[in-house]
């Protein structure tokens, strides 16, 4: 009979039907190739266990690999705890077969399984994800083979890092065949409920939940295990004392089938039904040795999977005795009977660890924790156990839970080493150590955004007494307080931290000042004092900037863009701030620093340029396995992907960025949002736009961010593209307003006057169009920027008509001259053929119309394509319908895995590259081959390639016309 459940000796498994029924139709999803997840909830006892080993025992008959593992309450805290018991096994066994498992995307998780491997490099913060999306390409590897079903009990004592797993893993099920079962309890105290209540809200999530037995199972139940012909004397009080509750009814059977028949009646069972599951578990224990007990205690205190010489050493027993008393406790179905050691039910096992005095169990758990740390054991495996224990001031525990902590945050459970720091906090620290465990404590807290970190912090800078350990703490204090939204704050913090430094020049002073520079530069009572701050001493012209300096660099050059200043200033300092490179590998891609120098180089008109740092952040995320990396440079070359007129690659990234925020993205969520518009405005899909611009426009914390002035300036460009320009001028107005209060006032980072002119004039008010446009020129000239430059003058055109308007035009075309492709200059093309049909001179205009048409549509941008198409056809020439190659068809997300597989990328390579399963890839290249009529992915190759000569063709005259005069 196995323990616990509604079952009798050949497994019967009652009133669960339904409950089999779901996770029977998951599993047959799972082998037609599109997984999901079912949560199973109940209460203790109710028969979650016997459930999922019913569904494991049909999958596998269904020939279905299953991985099964269970959450347990001691290892909660203990990093990737679950993640280790669900796949290890899998994975050694790979490895052992040679199959190379953690390669490629999922190298970032070798940590977990090896444990000779370095612990996880990177900022902690996003830790967890990297590995997360590692361990999706495990599962996805081990699924390649078949089908494969994984079966988590106990999932309310799952660990934090697994827990992020299991829902990073559920949004990419539908295209994998996995199947995920999660049992739980409703509520449980100590759990990560927030991870586990999202995974549980989420629409995709099937829910099964089980109840208490009736009172005709129980009677099947009490005949199965009593004979029938006592079954209906006492199946109602045994419903009555068990409440239907199939652990308490087997752990009642058990005890009523040790008594003679003649004595079973209801009376017997009001006397040995349990209170509780102790009363039931003590009753056996009693008839065993006092040594089993003793035994059952260490088993109950080292938790599942002991290891029988540590239990027999922590109970002060002799192996051949700990041997016997583990037969008797199996036996009397207490223990499993299988080694490692667990007990038949956590129920069970809490009853007994439970049992134990809080003195004596805190010096079990102390004894437990000496002896795991004497084996080698890792340190978070100790910690779980001097968490339990008592404080005696013992210098040995501190030390072993920081260690526990440090590996901890490596691998990204924040969580885990906050709470080992401050039980470490708890013993009487050293007055030396007591500091840096302050400061370890309140950087961890910091990172978890909870409000004590900057308590922490300022009693660790106080204890050190000043010099460069305090000023290192006053920068991690400035940092919490940012963090937190204390700009004023974290101000005061940098410049305490700046005071404590004697040095004048040193690493740290400029770390502090860069830090310094960017909170302040976001109050708007300290911009201006921000701005005119002395500029920090800079190694000379030549000389390798050190870390410190780079950051500062980065920060001067976006603040200088933002200034509009010589494009020339802000491109050197850009480029010494990169520093061929250096910046990302000392600041990580994982940081903002890296997107200072190419926002500075796209405000700069060098979109090539920072296309190519982009590509190198790129690279980086990849090889890290880094999601969050990854969206933030895909969200920053959207940018001058866009400025070159490559709408669709522009908008494949800014969606990619997009769809990380449900991971957790959210860095340059508004901005994000922004150029996602402005692309789907330049293609052609305004109600796309509009639905995008929904994502963040009611946000209150966008709206008071320095990100909302271009959500504005988006919504003013859609407001034009829906001819609506006087709602779309009032609102362009209002994002001047808050740029011009915010010091950030510079036509070639946000166009905003530039798009209030056109809006202007659009809407009649030509005189106010001038005044904006001649603003817009102005501000532009000052900084350089040709782009910038060209679309101030072409609003200025839009503002005036005849020869006074088509000589503007062609001044904006001849500012581009020379620059790689731009959208601008398609812009300019159209409306400057538009006006030379206007004055009737047509065969100019064609010409003109003709090459707008060309680099519009070789971009994707489609509303301007059809554009020229209208005024080409007003010239009097034959205007083509839409591009007849086909690729128009495809989206962007669409063409650029088309592009990848052209190139002879596998399937596999792909969607790590981009960070998606195979069978989303799979899916956009089975589209792909139906707009285009392809068979397959040889037939692309050339197709592309014809489509990619014609383009360049057409770029080629394009240049030479631009150089001809006229």
């Amino acid at each position: 009979m196995a323990g616990g459940e509604a079952t009798n000796g050949a497994g019967r498994l009652l009133e669960r039907e339904a409950a089999l029924a779901a996770v029977g139709g998951l599993v047959a999803r799972a082998r037609s190739g599109s997984g999901g997840l079912v949560v199973v909830e109940g209460a203790a006892g109710l028969g979650k266990s016997r459930l999922l080993a019913e569904a494991v025992l049909r999958a596998e008959g269904d020939g279905v690999g299953v991985l099964r593992a269970r959450g347990e309450e001691l290892d909660r805290a203990v990093p990737w705890g679950l993640v280790r018991r669900l796949l290890g096994g899998a994975v050694a066994q790979a490895q052992a077969a040679g199959v190379p498992l953690l390669a490629g995307a999922a190298a970032a998780a070798t940590p977990i399984f090896d444990r000779s491997a370095p612990v996880l490099a990177g900022p902690p913060g996003d830790a967890v994800l990297s590995v997360a999306h590692a361990l999706l390409w495990v599962v996805a590897s081990l699924a390649e083979t078949g089908p494969l079903a994984l079966c988590v009990d106990d999932a309310h004592w799952v660990d934090a890092g697994s827990l992020q797993m299991l829902g990073y893993l559920l949004g990419r099920l539908e295209d994998l065949p996995v199947a995920v079962v999660l049992a739980r309890r409703p509520r449980e105290p100590g759990s990560d409920l927030n991870t586990l209540e999202v995974i549980a809200a989420d629409a995709r999530v099937e829910h099964v939940t089980l109840e208490p037995l009736s009172g005709e199972a129980i009677e099947v139940l009490v005949a199965d295990a009593l004979g029938a012909q006592v079954a209906g004397g006492l199946s109602d009080a045994c419903a009555t004392m068990t409440r239907g509750n199939p652990f308490y009814l087997h752990e009642l059977l058990l005890e009523l089938a040790k008594l003679p028949p003649q004595s079973l009646a209801a009376e017997t069972v009001s006397r040995l039904a349990p209170e509780s599951v102790s009363r039931a578990v003590f009753v056996r224990l009693g008839r065993l040795s006092g040594d089993c007990m003793a035994f059952a205690r260490a088993v109950a205190v080292l938790g599942d999977d002991a290891l029988l010489s540590h239990a027999a050493e922590l109970a002060g027993l002799d192996l051949e005795t700990s041997a016997r008393a583990f037969d008797a406790l199996a036996k009397e179905e207490i223990l499993d009977g299988r080694e490692p050691l667990g007990f038949v039910h956590p129920l069970v096992a809490q009853a007994i660890h439970s049992d134990i005095g809080a003195g004596e169990r805190g010096d079990l758990h102390r004894a437990a924790a000496g002896l795991l740390d004497r084996d080698g054991a890792e340190p978070e495996a100790v910690a779980v156990h001097l968490v339990q224990a008592g404080c005696r001031g013992d210098r040995w525990v501190v030390s072993a839970l920081r260690a526990a902590a440090a590996r901890a945050l490596a691998q990204g459970a924040r969580e885990a080493a906050a709470d080992w720091l401050a039980r470490a906090l708890a013993e009487p620290v050293p007055a030396e150590q007591r500091s840096a465990l302050l400061a370890e404590l309140g950087r961890a807290e910091a990172a978890l955004g909870r409000p004590e970190a900057v308590e922490r912090l300022q009693t660790a800078a106080e204890l050190v007494g000043g010099g460069e350990a305090q000023a290192r703490i006053c920068a991690d204090l400035g940092r919490a307080l940012a963090l937190q939204g204390q700009l004023d704050a974290a101000v005061a913090a940098f410049e305490r931290g700046l005071e404590c430094l004697q040095e004048p020049v040193s690493e740290l002073r400029k770390e502090l000042r860069a830090a310094w520079w960017s909170a302040a530069s976001l109050l708007a009572s300290m911009r201006a004092e921000a701005m005119r701050a002395p500029v920090p001493t800079l190694p000379p012209a030549g000389e390798q900037p050190t870390p410190g300096e780079r950051e500062l660099l980065a920060q001067l050059a976006m603040q200088r863009a933002f200034e509009g200043r010589e494009r020339a200033e802000v491109v050197a300092l850009a480029e010494r701030a990169w520093d061929g490179g250096q910046l990302l590998e000392t600041a990580s891609g994982d940081g903002m620093t890296w997107s200072l120098v190419t926002g500075a180089l796209m405000v700069a008109d060098e979109s090539e340029r920072g296309i190519e740092v982009c590509d190198a952040a790129l690279a980086d995320a990849r090889d890290r396995g880094s999601p969050m990396a990854f969206a933030n440079a895909c969200y920053c070359r959207a940018w001058p992907l866009f400025t070159q007129g490559r709408i669709n690659d522009s908008l494949a990234d800014a969606q990619t960025a997009l769809d990380a925020r449900h991971d957790g993205w959210s860095a340059f969520l508004g901005t994000g949002a922004a150029i996602l518009v402005l692309g789907l405005i330049e293609r052609g899909d305004p109600e796309a736009a509009r639905e995008a611009l929904a994502i963040v426009e009611e946000d209150t914390v966008l709206r008071a961010s320095t990100q909302y002035p271009m959500i504005l300036v988006a919504r003013g460009r859609l407001l034009v593209a829906e001819g609506r320009p006087a709602e779309a001028l009032t609102v362009l107005l209002s994002a001047g307003e808050m740029l011009t209060a915010a010091g950030m006032d510079c036509p070639s980072a946000v166009p905003w006057h530039a798009d209030a002119a056109l809006a202007a004039g659009l809407a009649g008010e030509r005189e106010q169009a001038r005044q904006l446009a001649d603003g817009a020129l102005a501000a532009a000239r000052r900084g350089g920027a040709p782009t910038a430059i060209a679309r101030a003058l072409r609003a200025a055109a839009r503002a005036e008509r005849g020869e006074r308007a088509i000589e503007l035009h062609r001044e904006a075309l001849a500012t581009l001259d020379g620059l790689p492709p731009r959208l601008e200059r398609a812009h300019v093309l159209v409306d400057l053929g538009a006006a030379l049909r206007r004055s009737r001179r047509r065969a100019a205009a064609r010409e003109l119309l003709r090459r707008g048409l060309a680099q519009a549509s070789d971009g994707g941008a489609l509303a301007l394509a059809q554009t020229a198409r209208i005024e080409l056809a007003a010239a009097g020439a034959h205007a083509s319908g839409e591009p007849r190659d086909g690729l128009a068809s495809l989206t962007p997300s669409e063409r650029r895995v088309a592009e990848m597989a052209a190139s002879g990328m596998s399937n596999r390579a792909i969607a790590q590259a981009l960070f998606v399963t195979v069978k989303a890839v799979e899916y956009h290249l089975a589209n792909t081959y139906r707009k285009l009529d392809v068979s397959g992915r040889g037939e692309l190759e050339p197709l592309l390639a014809s489509v990619e000569d014609g383009q360049r063709a057409r770029s080629t005259a394009a240049t030479e016309m631009l150089r001809k005069p006229g």
